[in-house]
C-alpha cells in the first residue's frame, strides 16, 4: 500500500477556507538543450514527463549533469525549456505560488535574519508591521526567534538554511522547490533539517520537489522518487517509498523496508549510468 498523501480540494483561487491549497502539475515532454559556448548543442533534458498531484513530497535523484536542477528551473519560472510544457492545476503558473529554496542559503548578509525572511513580503509593498510579524512567526517555526536580529556570518552553515527554509515558507507557497538545499552540510545537521522539513510539510498544505543526491534522504522525506538518467536526463524510474510518515524515524534507515527502497534507487541509477556509458 502506498504511503497516505494530502489532497486539497481548493476553490478557484486556490484556497481552501482561507489557506492556500497545495498545487498539482503535470510534465508534459519536457526537454532542455543548450549552447556548449562553442556553438555545439548539449542535450540536458529529453522528454521528462509526469504528473504530480496537489500535496505529494516527491524527490528527484540521479548523476551529476544528468539535468536535475534544470527540470526544477523550468518548474520553478527560473528557465525555459527548448520543448515541452509544464501545467499547474490544469493551467499556467499561478503568481506568487511557488516558493524555491537553493543549494546554498543566499541570504542578504548585512539583513538581520528577521529582515531576510521577510524580504519577499518588503518586494511586494507589505505595510513592515505586518511582513516582519508573518516573519518572526515563521522563524518561531524552525526555531530561530531568539536569533531574530542577529547577521548571517553569526549563524552556523545549519542555521542560514533554516533561515532560507523560512524565507521560503514564510508566503506559504503552494508548491516548494527544492535544490540539493542540505548538500553542504554535515550529517548531523542534514538529519536534523531533513526532520524539520518533514515536519513542516506534514503541517503545512503544499507541494514539494526535492532534487538530492542522497539515495537515503530521497527515501526518507518523499512519498515519491523519480530517478533520472544521466545525460541527457530522462526519468528511469519512478516508484512510491510506500513507508508511511507516521513510521518515519532516524531508526527507520536500518530497516528491511527502508533498505530495499534504497536498493531500488541504487540500482536504477547504477543501470542508468552502464546505459549511458554504452551509448557513448
Amino acid at each position: 500500500m502506498a504511503a497516505p498523501h494530502r489532497t486539497h480540494e481548493g476553490t478557484h483561487d486556490g484556497t481552501r477556507g482561507g489557506t492556500p491549497a497545495p498545487i498539482g502539475l503535470v510534465v508534459d515532454g519536457i526537454g532542455r538543450t543548450f549552447d556548449d559556448g562553442a556553438g555545439q548543442p548539449v542535450e540536458a533534458l529529453r522528454d521528462v514527463s509526469l504528473s504530480v498531484a496537489p500535496g505529494r513530497f516527491v524527490a528527484f535523484i540521479g548523476p551529476s549533469g544528468c539535468g536535475k536542477t534544470t527540470l526544477l528551473r523550468i518548474i520553478g519560472g527560473l528557465d525555459r525549456a527548448t520543448a515541452g510544457t509544464v501545467l499547474f492545476d490544469g493551467g499556467p503558473r499561478p503568481e506568487g505560488a511557488l516558493g524555491y529554496g537553493f543549494q546554498d542559503a543566499r541570504l542578504l548578509p548585512w539583513r538581520s535574519v528577521l529582515r531576510n525572511v521577510a524580504l519577499p513580503f518588503e518586494l511586494a509593498g507589505m505595510a513592515r508591521a505586518e511582513r516582519e510579524a508573518r516573519a518572526m512567526d515563521m522563524l518561531e517555526r524552525v526555531g530561530l526567534a531568539d536569533f531574530a536580529s542577529a547577521r548571517p556570518h553569526t549563524l552556523s552553515g545549519g542555521m542560514r538554511m533554516r533561515v532560507a527554509l523560512a524565507r521560503a515558507l514564510v508566503t506559504r507557497p503552494r508548491l516548494l522547490v527544492l535544490d540539493e538545499p542540505f548538500g553542504a552540510l554535515d550529517e548531523i545537521t542534514r538529519t536534523d533539517l531533513d526532520d524539520e522539513l518533514r515536519r513542516l510539510w506534514l503541517q503545512t498544505p503544499m507541494t514539494v520537489l526535492l532534487v538530492t543526491h542522497s539515495i537515503s534522504e530521497a527515501i526518507y522525506l518523499a512519498d515519491r522518487v523519480v530517478v533520472l538518467a544521466p545525460r541527457p536526463g530522462r526519468i528511469i524510474d519512478d516508484f512510491e517509498v510506500e513507508i508511511a510518515h507516521d513510521a518515519r524515524s532516524p531508526d527507520v534507515r536500518t530497516e528491511p523496508r527502508f533498505v530495499d527502497r534504497v536498493a531500488r534507487a541504487a540500482t536504477a541509477l547504477e543501470r542508468g549510468v552502464r546505459e549511458a556509458a554504452v551509448a557513448r
